[in-house]
């Protein structure tokens, strides 16, 4: 338990880090930021082989962010999760992908695992879409990638 609660927390410094990144000091259109909303997107495996392993994560940050909506949201902004099962799909991951860029207009990207997060780096960086990924692949980080964090050092 002590494990997954660091997890969360070390998920919810990221998101912040990256809500704070997406904001200038201009007042300009931000995708996935209205006046009383903010959209993340989570992409994860809720219904394929390592569901077991990730719907937990996907939930404790759903939860999270009720938490957080239920004190008022971020600058009185409540915090929509959006998640899509991708089933451990590339294609199913790219075709989530898509839906939460340009239909749903999400700020963030939560979740998705190394191959999927492989076959999106094109996407993520073309979109500048902030994507906090489970992924510890060095190149995920490696070289510089200025939209794909980590939450765990690289192997």
């Amino acid at each position: 338990m002590k494990m997954g609660m660091k997890l969360i927390l070390v998920v919810m410094l990221l998101v912040s880090i990256l809500f704070i990144s997406n904001f200038s000091s201009q007042a300009k259109e931000v995708r996935g930021v209205t006046d009383d909303t903010i959209k993340i997107g989570i992409i994860m495996d809720m219904t394929g082989p390592v569901a077991d392993n990730l719907m937990p994560y996907a939930i404790g940050v759903r939860n999270y962010f009720k938490y957080i909506n239920d004190k008022g949201g971020i600058n009185g902004r409540k915090v929509d999760v959006i998640v899509e099962d991708d089933r451990y799909s590339i294609p199913m991951a790219v075709a989530a992908f898509k839906k939460l860029v340009f239909k749903d207009r999400i700020l963030a990207i939560i979740g998705l695992a190394s191959p999927q997060t492989t076959a999106l780096l094109s996407q993520i960086e073309k979109n500048k879409l902030s994507t906090i990924t489970y992924s510890n692949m060095r190149t995920m980080t490696t070289p510089f990638r200025r939209y794909i964090f980590t939450h765990a050092v690289d192997f």
